[in-house]
């Protein structure tokens, strides 16, 4: 949301927890249909609106911004961001490169970038803790359908995209709650147990995998492929099966499935989980007698 603050010279933004806005003029290659700081920097100027400030609220998220045992080192490493409620290209410091290093202050980051696209001075951006109030909404800007960010989020194996759907869906259960990481995974199991799955010694304590303390069995990943598989599934639920890595082909598993594993190229359907020591690999293949499993 776009919008004048109480000083007619201030532009307040208020995020609502999309990560994937484009720093460019068009959605980049991880983010298919994502918005665009020209996209925001327009309903500013389609308004008539001059600002010499730009404020950014806190949006609906709250507590720390790192996870449970997150390493700072991570950020620099790219598989991580301070979770905030405006990003762009999910904190990317090179939006076409998937495993760019990220910014370890992505809501100012893109508060400035909104500022250079609107010819303000970026020291006049900051960021508040604390709601700010305004006068009049200017107009706003959506990101791309969940399905589409479902699908950036498996392919690329977004790790800071993960956080904010997890988030997204305790949002949706409780809109007038802001959510952290524990509300993010708690959201998620009720949600699942809710459907029917056996969610008995699961243990989230993110929703991206970074935080050693997460335990899921192989048992609970193959009840959520199962049920997405179903022949009762909605069309969003296959939409998940849908979204995996091809096995050879794309995302995470470009690279694998060659030389002994060749055969499963093209036929596997399948998410990484990689962390030291530890490797895990959940999705669907289509056995001989043309059976998915």
């Amino acid at each position: 949301v776009l919008a004048r603050g109480t000083r007619p010279d201030t532009l307040v933004v208020i995020p609502g927890g999309d990560p994937t806005m484009s720093g460019s003029a068009e959605p980049g290659p991880l983010f298919p249909g994502a918005a665009t700081i020209a996209q925001a920097a327009g309903v500013v100027r389609t308004a008539g609106q001059t600002p010499a400030r730009i404020v950014v609220a806190p949006g609906p998220y709250t507590g720390p911004r790192l996870g449970p045992g997150w390493s700072p080192v991570d950020i620099a490493g790219g598989n991580i961001a301070p979770v905030q409620a405006w990003m762009l290209d999910a904190g990317r410091l090179d939006p076409v490169d998937e495993y760019s290093p990220r910014t370890p202050e992505p809501t100012l980051a893109a508060g400035r970038a909104l500022a250079r696209e609107l010819g303000v001075d970026p020291e006049q951006v900051s960021v508040s803790e604390e709601p700010v109030e305004t006068t009049e909404e200017f107009g706003r800007v959506s990101s791309a359908p969940l399905t589409e960010r479902v699908r950036s989020m498996l392919v690329h194996s977004d790790n800071v995209l993960a956080e904010t759907i997890c988030r997204e869906v305790a949002l949706d259960r409780n809109p007038d709650q802001a959510a952290g990481f524990s509300a993010g995974t708690a959201a998620v199991v009720d949600t699942l147990a809710e459907r029917g799955l056996d969610m008995s010694g699961v243990r989230l304590d993110d929703c991206s995998g970074m935080s050693a303390g997460n335990r899921i069995s192989a048992a609970a990943l193959t009840d959520v492929l199962r049920t997405a598989a179903a022949p009762d599934a909605t069309r969003e639920m296959r939409d998940l099966l849908d979204a995996l890595p091809i096995a050879a082909g794309s995302g995470t598993l470009v690279d694998r499935f060659n030389g002994p594993s060749a055969a499963g190229a093209g036929w596997v359907r399948a998410k990484t989980g990689t962390l030291r020591e530890t490797s895990a690999l959940a999705g669907t293949v289509t056995s001989a007698d043309g059976r998915t499993m």
